[in-house]
């Protein structure tokens, strides 16, 4: 059963803390920020605040950027004549048709066509 409540305690200092999800991080788990106030009542609004702010919606990569974080990533655990592969067959057939387009953008048929 998930936990419910406001998330909002009081600390050993005297102030009140409430916590948030602020994100995801790399490896999956849950990123969590605070906000601090004296008062409950502050802490609650300040935490209302918060969560009512949404963050600007990234962006999503080009193929260009995917293939240069997937290589980059895949670097150290391949031969460097396979690295420089892998870059020649990306320049001479992936890039000229959609090293520009957004990927989320890239369906089949435009693999296809090209």
């Amino acid at each position: 059963m998930s936990r419910r409540g406001s998330n909002i305690f009081k600390r050993k200092d005297g102030r009140w803390e409430g916590r948030y999800k602020s994100g995801i991080k790399e490896n999956g788990w849950a990123k969590y920020s605070s906000v601090y106030a004296l008062s409950y009542a502050e802490c609650a609004e300040k935490l209302k605040a918060v969560k009512m702010w949404k963050p600007a919606v990234k962006r999503s990569p080009t193929v260009r950027e995917l293939f240069d974080m997937w290589l980059s990533n895949r670097k150290n655990s391949i031969k460097q004549s396979t690295y420089s592969s892998y870059s020649a067959l990306y320049e001479n057939y992936i890039h000229k048709e959609i090293g520009g387009c957004k990927a989320d953008d890239v369906t089949s048929e435009i693999i296809t066509k090209h």
